[in-house]
């Protein structure tokens, strides 16, 4: 993932509330009882950084959560993903869940590939990934939520000017001054892909 200023929004909500991620991705339930402990961005071999790694705990055992923000399509993902959790697999010896998370529609090809492979001669790496593209969850479903850390994609889910109301109003009610003006800034860079 790149530097660019709404790709922070993801970093910082992947930093700061796993669980909304997680919620936000469809891998967990609003109400599900987990244990997520945030994994090193790190993957040994050679030095590869993912944009956000976890390990999960919950009724249905221990896994890797492996979620990738896109702000545009590339097709490089097809094979970042299965490196990515090649690499995962090894360190960790643990199922691995990932997750494609398309900010905006922008390149999406007609097509919607749900796995990457790599092919080095006899050796194929195939990965499955879910892709979550935003614009079409309803962002009213997400504003239901007490997830005030998932106000800032709110501009990029599927909803209008009533949900952008609704979502500035919330992000107002904030109490913490500073995570106020963290989310603020991000409801405002994210509204910019809009």
């Amino acid at each position: 993932m790149s530097s660019k200023p709404y790709d922070q929004a993801f970093k910082y909500l992947a930093e700061q509330d796993a669980k909304s991620l997680l919620i936000l991705l469809g891998h967990l339930k609003a109400n599900e009882r987990a244990v997520i402990e945030k994994l090193p961005l790190e993957l040994s071999a050679s030095t590869i950084l993912t944009d956000q790694t976890y390990r999960v705990t919950n009724a249905k055992g221990k896994f890797i959560v492996h979620p990738e923000a896109q702000t545009q399509w590339n097709d490089d993902v097809l094979t970042r993903m299965p490196e990515y959790d090649a690499r995962l697999w090894m360190k960790y010896r643990l199922p691995i869940f990932s997750y494609v998370l398309m900010l905006t529609p922008k390149g999406l090809p007609g097509y919607l590939p749900d796995s990457g492979r790599i092919q080095a001669g006899v050796l194929e790496i195939k990965s499955a990934f879910k892709l979550v593209k935003l614009w079409e969850i309803p962002a009213h479903r997400v504003l239901a939520m007490p997830r005030q850390n998932l106000l800032p994609f709110i501009p990029l889910m599927k909803g209008g000017e009533k949900e952008l109301q609704a979502a500035a109003k919330a992000l107002r009610g904030v109490k913490d001054e500073r995570l106020k003006g963290d989310l603020g800034v991000h409801f405002l860079m994210l509204g910019g892909l809009r």
